[in-house]
């Protein structure tokens, strides 16, 4: 990525956060008709915590110290509340069409501020639970197994985003979680890491805590058929070199446009997510991966791992069996939310079209603030029977 496009991108997004700061400002400010000290009070109060995200993300890229952890987690909290608060207070600006008096209008502002602190004090626990366990069971008549094998157990995980906000004692629990189900296959559809996991913790000499943790964590993984991973748009963001090593580390083959024979009747295939096209890489190619390096066999159950799920169509034309993504978090909070499922042909859940299926998984972590309305972290089990 040029650093020009960088620039802009960071442009845009800190215009549209600062956007978004002013508009929940404003419509708080006039609703409940603050004036002097008290207005300046919220602007005030309102920028600092706009700036505490910013302060949070430059200090935790150079220091592991607790207290640039905590400000960013802080700040990361202030992002999503005005994102909530947006939309809140646009249902609220809907409510004045009809509801004139200064008394309505306070009113609405009071109940969309309400709305907030249930739904956004909800949001932070529920990303605070451990994944839940998602099963989903797909019967032989509908995928191609052979009588001898009562059953084929995936279990997948996707966008866990592994970051200094993460913690070593979380990632244990999946990894425990996930070996427990003593699966046949472990898949992870991209967005592994948000940064370098593999490295000691900054100004510290010892290789033993931080982001090292990570690696020997995901080591503990074990199925029969070994842990596969694609590309997802974060892993390039954080650099494609650093997520390679990563998944070396850690025993993870990664599959970049190409596929893998697991047994007689499985063929494993792995695309690049697109946004490996503006860092010089060819980006996903479908046709390359069910050619590369073998030639998929007729009868062959074809598993494709996509970190975007709306390649499906694609999918679905060659011949894939079952396409596993994630990408979208099923929008984590509002509007986000209802974006996802404008933008998306298939944002999240099970699909099934002909004889073909997809699961677009929630994720197992989250991305930017820790908060989820109405979706949970997961980790999916898919269970191929008789």
């Amino acid at each position: 990525m040029s650093r020009v496009y960088f620039v802009m991108f960071l442009l845009i997004v800190l215009s549209i956060f600062f956007g978004m700061n002013y508009f929940a400002y404003s419509r708080v400010a006039n609703g409940l008709t603050f004036s002097g000290n008290f207005r300046r009070a919220l602007q005030i109060s309102m920028l600092a915590f706009t700036l505490l995200f910013i302060l949070g993300e430059v200090l935790s890229r150079r220091t592991d110290f607790f207290l640039a952890k905590a400000v960013l987690g802080a700040g990361s909290i202030w992002v999503g509340l005005v994102v909530m608060a947006f939309t809140f207070l646009v249902l609220a600006d809907i409510g004045r069409l009809f509801l004139h008096s200064p008394l309505q209008r306070y009113w609405l502002t009071i109940s969309a501020l309400i709305l907030l602190v249930l739904t956004g004090s909800y949001s932070i626990y529920n990303v605070a639970r451990f994944p839940r366990l998602k099963t989903i069971h797909i019967k032989v008549d509908e995928l191609r197994l052979p009588k001898s094998v009562p059953s084929f157990t995936i279990v997948q995980l996707s966008d866990l985003h592994l970051h200094k906000l993460r913690s070593k004692a979380w990632l244990e629990g999946i990894v425990e979680e996930t070996n427990r189900q003593n699966p046949d296959l472990i898949v992870i559809t991209g967005d592994l890491v948000d940064s370098d996991i593999c490295k000691p913790p900054l100004g510290r000499a010892s290789p033993s805590g931080g982001g090292t943790d990570f690696c020997s964590v995901l080591r503990r993984l074990r199925a029969k058929y070994g842990v596969f991973a694609v590309t997802g748009n974060h892993d390039f963001y954080a650099g494609i070199d650093t997520f390679m090593n990563a998944a070396k580390e850690s025993g993870i083959t990664v599959l970049r446009n190409n596929n893998v024979k697991l047994n007689d009747f499985i063929q494993l295939v792995g695309v690049d997510d697109n946004t490996g096209k503006s860092f010089g890489e060819s980006g996903c190619d479908l046709a390359s991966a069910l050619k590369t390096p073998n030639v998929i066999g007729k009868g062959k159950l074809v598993i494709l791992l996509s970190h975007q799920p709306d390649i499906f169509d694609e999918a679905i034309k060659n011949g894939v069996n079952l396409q596993l993504s994630g990408h979208t978090h099923a929008g984590q909070i509002p509007p986000v939310d209802i974006l996802v499922q404008l933008n998306f042909k298939y944002p999240c859940g099970f699909y099934t079209v002909n004889s073909s299926h997809l699961y677009t998984t929630s994720g197992t972590g989250f991305w930017g603030p820790p908060m989820r309305l109405f979706s949970r972290c997961e980790i999916v089990k898919i269970v191929i029977e008789h």
